[in-house]
């Protein structure tokens, strides 16, 4: 079971509107506006007024400011529909800063469970990939490829992308293996450490 987590960030232009939909708090309001009815909304509701909602949602209210929403909805997720195998999460960028870092780190958080966790917009993919070989498949919508560090002491080697590698250090200060590139078959990548990818494209494209 795969599903979609509406966040309150920048409004995506282009998702999947037909598949099954969770909202965090502000999210609903997006889910609303394109007529679709998530199985589930989470969060505090400082955004969004449930009163004023005419359909019968089934809601889960967050009491505790221990966790930030998004955490909360995503441990909730698992814990409610144990045949959840991949949860995909939109308007997690934009707006806020400390909203969009706190939404990628969660990302580190959850690498463990067997459930896989990205967070999609217009321009960018970003998952984890755990140590081992990891073979990233090529979509023709994204150009570009990026590896960034989670632990210190991250080793790559990568293979069939533009910019190949063996053994490459990711530093923690630095960006040392952004925009690479695709070619015509998926990337293999070889990593000691578990670490964020992000697939982007150019704003326009």
């Amino acid at each position: 079971m795969k599903i979609n987590l509406m966040l309150g960030g920048d409004k995506p232009k282009n998702f999947p509107r037909s598949e099954v939909w969770a909202a965090v708090d502000g999210g609903l309001n997006y889910l609303l506006e394109e007529n679709i009815e998530p199985i589930i909304v989470y969060g505090d509701f400082d955004t969004y007024t449930l009163k004023n909602n005419k359909i019968n949602l089934l809601v889960d209210k967050k009491e505790s400011q221990e966790l930030t929403d998004s955490e909360y909805a995503i441990d909730k997720l698992i814990e409610q529909y144990p045949n959840l195998k991949e949860i995909v999460i939109y308007a997690a960028t934009g707006g806020r800063i400390d909203h969009l870092l706190a939404n990628i780190m969660l990302l580190s958080k959850y690498r463990d469970k067997s459930i896989k966790i990205s967070i999609c917009d217009d321009y960018n993919y970003i998952f984890v990939i755990n140590s081992g070989r990891n073979i990233l498949k090529k979509y023709r919508e994204y150009k570009y490829i990026s590896f960034l560090p989670i632990f210190s002491n991250t080793k790559l080697t990568i293979r069939g992308a533009k910019y190949n590698c063996s053994e490459l250090v990711l530093t923690n200060y630095r960006a040392n293996a952004t925009s690479n590139e695709f070619l015509e078959e998926d990337i293999e990548v070889n990593n000691n450490n578990a670490c964020l990818v992000v697939y982007s494209k150019d704003k326009g494209v």
